[in-house]
C-alpha cells in the first residue's frame, strides 16, 4: 500500500497539523498505514522543524510518499509488516502576489 500527498500552511504548527490530517486520511483508506502513521509524522516534524517558523510573503510546502508492505497471516495470525518507507520533503515557498482588482469605470 502507498500513498503521496502535498500541503501548504503558514507556519510550522500550521504545515503539521494538516500533514497530521492528510496521514489520518491516508490510514482510513488504507488501514494497513496505522502501522507507519506516526512514523511518517515523526520524519515530516524533523524535517519541518528545520525550517525557520515563519517567511514574509512564502509558505511552507510538505511533499510525501510513503508505502508498506506486509505478508498476510490467516484468521489467527496478525497481518506481518515485511517493509516499510516515507520520503518527505519541505521547503519555504514564494507566495504570488495577489493581483489587485481592476478599478471601477
Amino acid at each position: 500500500m502507498s500513498y503521496n500527498f502535498s500541503v501548504r500552511g503558514a507556519n510550522r504548527a500550521e504545515v503539521l497539523e494538516r500533514v497530521g490530517l492528510e496521514l489520518d486520511k491516508v490510514k482510513d483508506a488504507q488501514p494497513m498505514h496505522a502501522h507507519d502513521r506516526d512514523q511518517a509524522l515523526a520524519a515530516a516534524k524533523a524535517f519541518i522543524e528545520i525550517l525557520p517558523d515563519s517567511l514574509e510573503g512564502h509558505e511552507i510546502q510538505v511533499y510525501m510518499h510513503g508505502s508498506v508492505g506486509w505478508h498476510q497471516g490467516r484468521a489467527e495470525e496478525p497481518n506481518v509488516i515485511t517493509g516499510a518507507g516515507v520520503g518527505v520533503s519541505a521547503h519555504w515557498m514564494q507566495v504570488a502576489p495577489q493581483a489587485s482588482p481592476a478599478p471601477a469605470s
